[in-house]
């Protein structure tokens, strides 16, 4: 059985890759200019949402 702290560990570690490896720079790359807002954004909290949208959207791998 899972305990919650593994689940908290466990979504910290999947949100340290996605930050560190989906950061603007990274997706510029990719999909050219991002929009100001998003480039504006400071932490990890705030972006990852907008970088999902962004995964799971038209640029979804």
């Amino acid at each position: 059985m899972i305990k919650g702290s593994e689940i908290r560990r466990a979504d910290h570690y999947i949100e340290r890759i996605f930050v560190d490896h989906w950061t603007p720079r990274a997706i510029s790359g990719c999909i050219g200019d991002l929009p100001e807002q998003l480039q504006a954004r400071e932490t990890p909290s705030d972006r990852k949402p907008m970088l999902q949208s962004l995964c799971e959207g038209p640029f979804s791998p």
